[in-house]
């Protein structure tokens, strides 16, 4: 069984806070600086996976006590900050701290990543960014179909080919 249905109400809500001050705050920065720290964190990112060839290959869960679950809530709300923060890529260092904190494999990891970020988070952040700035209203039946489509492709491609793709996919992908 992939999903827990207590951790995903945990993973959805532990960062949900921190997402929403993020897109707030990230409409008050200048875009290019957002930029430039996405691109030089998802290339480190990328490479950190890149040297650790046996990274998110197997399920070997962790930090699951109290103590593991409290300190996930920090970085869970560090993690949804900086989705909030950077408008693009925010999956990425979700995935990541699945598998780095609580020890999920690719398939996994991935598999919350689809359910926590790319429906629920990406949809609270619409709502938010659209309630302080103006959306291209025009784009977003594009953006959503794509969006399901591209998941669905990857999740079943990720399923049948396995940990190994979906590693390296995510590598090339990030860098």
């Amino acid at each position: 069984n992939l999903f827990e249905s207590k951790f995903f109400l945990y993973l959805l809500m532990g960062g949900l806070p921190s997402l929403i001050y993020g897109n707030i705050l990230s409409l008050k920065l200048p875009e290019d600086l957002g930029k430039k720290l996405f691109g030089i964190i998802i290339i480190l990112l990328s490479l950190y996976s890149v040297f650790k060839p046996s990274l998110g290959l197997v399920y070997h869960p962790k930090n699951q006590d109290k103590m593991g679950i409290l300190r996930g809530l920090f970085w869970l709300s560090f993690v949804g900050f900086l989705n909030g923060i950077l408008a693009t890529g925010p999956g990425l260092f979700f995935t990541l701290m699945l598998i780095l904190y609580w020890g999920f494999d690719y398939q996994r990891a991935v598999a919350y990543t689809m359910l926590v970020v790319g429906l629920c988070w990406n949809f609270s952040s619409a709502v938010t960014v659209a309630t302080q700035a103006n959306v291209q209203w025009d784009w977003v039946p594009m953006l959503v179909l794509g969006g399901l489509l591209g998941g669905w492709l990857g999740t079943h491609v990720g399923i049948l080919k396995g940990n190994q793709l979906i590693k390296r996919s995510f590598e090339i992908i990030s860098f």
